[in-house]
């Protein structure tokens, strides 16, 4: 039996790689409940209710630690990184520390860090009304935009243009709820990128820049396309230094992240940062281009494997990649969807996902959980890669009835 691995929170895909690569897992969930054919990836599965404080979890992790100790912990879904980084402590086990992952969740926090060490002197900052939102808007220059403190996949994002625009951006900001509180903050022009890269004991090494396209509203991310070779590509170094800094800044030393920057005329701005691989298919898509496994990667390291010297100071992307959302503008439920098929036979297409399924409720492009489809595929060049996913995409229909006409109606994603 290979090293014992205290695993944190989900993400069954990782904790199958770990278990490929001979650890003894044994695993603490908000839920004991697990697929009868992934029971075998565990050595010991332990439930712990949705109520359950941070103490309590540490209590139990400890608990299973007197009966039988842990080589290492990981965490491979972000919300449950909070956890593993106090058990972590609790245990002295090497992970990252917690004033760490509060860094990379609470904007507030990670913004002010950053133009502490000189890395990005963006404002913001927490509002409690209408009026503290109007007069930063007033004090800084519209357009601003506003976020709760610890969101993820754009939901109640907003562009605020002028202070007309504010009540209907607040009545957007409410329908998240995440009761974290709110930011307000300036709007970053420019062209909008991500960069993946990997962290060991404090180096970074970056994999790959990822161009990314959002819609302009509430910056629901519709497609990305890798490695970038654009009109920008000058701007490689400064954006890898850029990036690099403001990792040692937040106290990043090891694991992946995930950092999104704006490249504005001052230069490259941070958006926001992860302790994780992109979201959205971002590391199959730099598999699909360079051959390069990041999950495999984040599984050795998880299990205390040094793996900087497998990552290449320069990935050699063969080909590259793009993927590709749609939704249909019109509101109802999903009856039947067609073009599957066709949408995989098509040129340079390596996988189709259908996001909504047949019974669900399509309202629009409102945040990351409401797209509908996307289409994974390579070219020759990112130009290429991008019109084959469009493309397949296109031909990819939903069936929808709508719910006010009560009529049925044919959407292209």
């Amino acid at each position: 039996m290979g090293k014992h691995i205290l695993v944190i929170g989900g993400f069954s895909i990782m904790h199958k790689r770990l278990k490929k690569l001979g650890a003894k897992i044994t695993l603490i969930n908000v839920s004991s409940e697990i697929k009868s054919n992934e029971k075998e990836t565990y050595h010991r599965i332990i439930g712990v209710p949705k109520d359950k404080s941070m103490i309590e979890w540490m209590e139990i992790a400890a608990f299973f630690q007197t009966q039988d100790p842990f080589d290492g912990i990981a965490c491979f879904h972000e919300m449950d990184q909070e956890k593993a980084a106090y058990i972590a402590q609790e245990l002295k086990l090497t992970y990252l520390d917690p004033i760490v992952i509060e860094r990379t969740r609470n904007k507030i926090i990670m913004r002010s860090i950053l133009r502490e060490y000189g890395v990005d002197q963006t404002k913001n900052t927490i509002v409690n009304s209408p009026e503290e939102i109007a007069s930063f808007g007033e004090k800084h220059g519209y357009p601003i935009i506003i976020k709760p403190v610890d969101g993820w996949g754009s939901i109640g994002v907003a562009k605020i243009q002028n202070a007309e625009e504010l009540e209907h951006a607040l009545g957007w900001y409410q329908t998240a709820d995440f009761g974290s509180g709110m930011i307000v903050e300036e709007y970053l022009e420019g062209k909008e990128f991500s960069v993946e890269a990997f962290s060991e004991n404090g180096i970074h090494k970056i994999m790959c820049i990822t161009e990314k396209f959002k819609e302009e509203q509430h910056f629901v991310e519709v497609g990305h396309r890798l490695p970038y070779q654009g009109v920008y590509f000058d701007y490689e170094r400064s954006i890898h230094e850029f990036v690099q800094h403001a990792l040692t800044a937040i106290g990043i030393t090891h694991g992946p992240s995930h950092t999104e920057i704006m490249l504005t005329s001052d230069g490259p701005k941070i958006i926001e940062t992860h302790t994780r691989l992109g979201g959205d298919f971002i590391p199959e898509l730099i598999h699909m281009a360079s051959g390069i496994e990041l999950l495999d990667l984040w599984a050795k390291q998880a299990m205390g494997e040094s793996i900087i010297n497998e990552i290449p100071q320069t990935p050699n992307m063969k080909k590259s990649a793009a993927i590709w959302y749609g939704t249909p503008s019109t509101t109802g439920v999903v009856k039947e969807i067609l073009g599957e098929e066709e949408a995989n036979s098509t040129a340079g297409v390596s996988r189709v996902e259908i996001l909504q399924k047949q019974g669900h409720k399509i309202t629009g492009m409102k945040d990351s959980f409401s797209r509908s489809a996307c289409v994974l595929a390579t070219g020759e060049n990112t130009d290429a890669a991008m019109s084959n996913a469009q493309c397949a995409l296109s031909k990819i229909q939903f069936i929808i009835e709508d719910e006010q006409n009560e009529g049925v109606i044919v959407c292209s994603s």
